[in-house]
C-alpha cells in the first residue's frame, strides 16, 4: 500500500536530482478515523472483477485482480492519493494539489496547518507523505483485520 505514494517523492522538478526533506507530523493523533465505513464488498465469486495481467521487469507476468466497485477505506485512500499525484504531475504546487484533492476534510485540514511555513516543494511533498502515506500518518487508513 505505502509503494503507491512514494513515487511522489521522485516526482521531476525540473532537476534530476531526488528530494529528501524530513518534516514530521508527531504532535498529531497516531490515526485518524476519517474513512467512510464500505458500502460494497467483494463477492465472493468476484463477478464484478477485472483481471489485468502486466510484465515486470525480474518478476515476469504478474496478474491482478481489481474490482471497481469496492469503496472500503484503502480504496477510498488509494483515490485520494491519486487525485494529489495527479495533480502534482500536472505541475501544480503540492498545496493546491492537496486542497483540490478526494481527501476527508480532516487531513486537509491538517496538511493546511502544518504546510504554514513550508517553503520548498519538497518538503510541502515530504509532508503529504507524512500525513498520508508514512507507516505512522495520521490519515493512513488502519489495517484491514
Amino acid at each position: 500500500m505505502h509503494l503507491f505514494f512514494i513515487l511522489l517523492v521522485g516526482c521531476r522538478s525540473k532537476k534530476s536530482d531526488p528530494i529528501e526533506v524530513q518534516v514530521s507530523v508527531t504532535d498529531t493523533p497516531h490515526r485518524l478515523d476519517v474513512w467512510k465505513e464500505a458500502t460494497v464488498k467483494p463477492s465472493p465469486d468476484c463477478k464484478d472483477c477485472i483481471k489485468i495481467k502486466s510484465s515486470v521487469a525480474h518478476a515476469g507476468e504478474i496478474e491482478s485482480t481489481f474490482y471497481p466497485l469496492l469503496d472500503d477505506a484503502i480504496a477510498q485512500w488509494g483515490d485520494c492519493m491519486e487525485s494529489i499525484l495527479s495533480c502534482v504531475e500536472a505541475d501544480k504546487s503540492p498545496p493546491a494539489c492537496v486542497e483540490e484533492s478526494k481527501c476527508p476534510a480532516e487531513c486537509l485540514g491538517l496538511y493546511r496547518q502544518k504546510v504554514q511555513g513550508v517553503a520548498t516543494k519538497g518538503e510541502q511533498l515530504q509532508l503529504i507523505l507524512s500525513i498520508f502515506n508514512d507507516e505512522d500518518a495520521p490519515c493512513l487508513p488502519k489495517e484491514e483485520p
